[in-house]
């Protein structure tokens, strides 16, 4: 299965691991199955439904954190 091969190739081995990286890596996902960003976040709602009951729902509704760049503020001692 081209599908398996391909996410395989990223590492996904569970069903929580594919929504994990579909939520924080979409554009790699459909980068390494050869689609559009659009259709992996469509099938990537399509699995969320899917998984419900099956999966916590914690880990259906996650979101990634967002990404923080540039110096840390706020921690004494950290620079000094």
């Amino acid at each position: 299965a081209p599908v398996v091969e391909a996410l395989g190739g990223l590492g996904i081995r569970t069903a929580a691991e594919l929504v994990s990286h579909l939520r924080a890596f979409p554009s790699a996902i459909a980068n390494a199955l050869g689609w559009e960003v659009s259709d992996v976040l469509k099938g990537r709602d399509l699995l969320v439904q899917e998984l419900r009951g099956v999966l916590p729902d914690e880990l259906l509704d996650a979101r990634p954190q967002p990404r923080r760049y540039g110096l840390v503020t706020g921690r004494p001692g950290l620079y000094n």
